[in-house]
């Protein structure tokens, strides 16, 4: 899980770059403020499931 926190930090930037060269209107806020709220949950999830594991 650590590769998958460590490349999705890199996705906002690239994702708010190209919709900004596609004309793509998006909130860079909202869209953030969204993304983070998705990866936390995902970091509850999987530290949640790992520690079931390894008990």
């Amino acid at each position: 899980m650590t590769y998958f926190f460590e490349i999705s930090e890199l996705l906002p930037p690239v994702v708010l770059s190209v919709r900004n060269e596609l004309d793509m209107e998006i909130s860079t806020e909202d869209y953030l403020d969204t993304f983070n709220k998705n990866i936390e949950n995902i970091r509850i999830v999987s530290d949640t499931f790992l520690e079931k594991v390894a008990r």
